[in-house]
């Protein structure tokens, strides 16, 4: 029998029987009253997710869409911008900005680590043209989150200077509070905390923001954001939108957000997913990748013998069990375990097991199986606490 598809990737993530029920049912025309009707509301719920009393604004793209509208909205060719380039993501910062003839000054980060403060206060003091710093919140390709509350108060008193903050795999699963930590840009991605697939974004400009918008003149025609929020103010889009996911949408952010299962909730359970994965290879002796490691993925770094991708390709033939693995140079060195989305006790669980098993039968001596069968007793013992 062909054991049950898990999916622990760290985008795409599993979604609820609900919404896949929804994401399955025939559309709405999204230039009906009841669209608009839903709109609304899916409108004032992100705004409780992003923590904001801004507007956020819906784009059909991936989060990557809504980066670069942050970019092109925000800044202009020739503007000098500081990017933690931190990984994968925080490299596609610097890269979205030389597209659009900005000036990137870099901050590189070894890959696992997360940015310095000091060199951020460094770097803004001794060049007086910066107009923005950009940031990964979470870097997914590392699985290390970046001190975004603390860059946050740098920035605080700077009024020249935007804080623009890729949340697309932090939102959800760390405390980003757009207004409290003075975000003045933050982009959220449909794939992750909020429980659907790929190819929706979102994004919320400070008023801060949105007077920089004004003197912006990077070319924008899709990604025209004025224009986006004064239409989905309306209840209405510019284009057409994926209402389907809309439908969904509205009914994720229901689920995340009640009473029982409010934001703060949604950040415990990613922490009790990451913790008790951290556990697990502590009694292992397998080191993260990270200093400071996300709860939204985690990067375990294989023993060099073995190949990770191997490992990486045994869960899904063997168990059905899909991890991903890393990325650039850290591909075939780690596997990375995702904590986002509709991930029950039993799936992680499962996956750790087969985990273990595979490094028994290629590292018997460093692996043996009561070693391993300890290792699970103690993440049991994590999933069991109530959040």
């Amino acid at each position: 029998m062909k054991k049950p598809y898990t999916l622990l990737t760290p985008g795409p993530v599993p979604l609820t029987s609900s919404i896949k029920s929804i994401l399955s049912e025939q559309p709405h025309y999204h230039r009906s009253s009841k669209f608009q009707h839903i709109f609304k509301e899916v409108k004032k719920k992100l705004q409780t997710f992003f923590q904001t009393k801004e507007s956020v604004i819906i784009l059909t793209s991936t989060g990557t869409g809504a980066m670069e509208a942050a970019i092109t909205n925000t800044l202009s060719p020739g503007d000098t911008v500081l990017c933690v380039c931190s990984g994968k993501f925080g490299n596609r910062w610097k890269d979205i900005a030389l597209s659009y003839n900005l000036k990137p000054e870099v901050i590189d980060v070894r890959w696992g680590e997360p940015v310095s403060t000091e060199e951020i206060s460094h770097h803004l003091q001794n060049n007086n043209h910066i107009k923005a710093v950009l940031v990964s919140a979470c870097e997914t390709s590392t699985a290390t989150n970046q001190p975004i509350e603390e860059i946050s108060k740098i920035l605080k008193n700077k009024p020249e200077i935007l804080f623009i903050v890729d949340g697309i795999t932090g939102l959800g699963a760390m405390p980003l509070p757009m207004d409290q930590w003075n975000i003045d840009v933050l982009v959220g991605g449909s794939q992750k905390s909020f429980l659907l697939p790929t190819g929706m974004s979102f994004i919320s400009l400070s008023q801060k923001a949105w007077d920089f918008e004004k003197k912006s003149t990077c070319p924008k025609y899709y990604f025209n954001l004025k224009r986006e929020r004064e239409k989905q103010e309306e209840g209405n889009t510019s284009f057409s939108i994926n209402v389907s996911f809309i439908k969904a949408l509205n009914q994720s952010l229901e689920y995340l957000l009640e009473k029982d299962k409010n934001l703060e909730k949604c950040i415990l359970r990613c922490q009790q997913l990451a913790k008790a994965t951290q556990l697990f290879c502590k009694e292992l002796d397998l080191d993260l990748l990270s200093k400071k490691p996300s709860d939204s993925v985690t990067a375990i770094q294989i023993p060099e013998t073995i190949s990770a991708n191997q490992i990486k390709k045994s869960l899904e033939e063997k168990e059905n069990i899909i991890v991903a693995g890393g990325q650039d140079q850290l591909k075939d060195k780690i596997i990375r375990i995702g904590h986002l989305g509709f991930i029950q006790n039993e799936d992680l669980l499962r996956c750790l097991e087969t985990l273990g098993a595979e490094l028994h039968n290629q590292l018997f001596d460093q692996f043996p199986k009561d070693k391993i069968q300890r290792a699970l007793e103690v993440t049991k013992k994590e999933l069991s606490k109530k959040c």
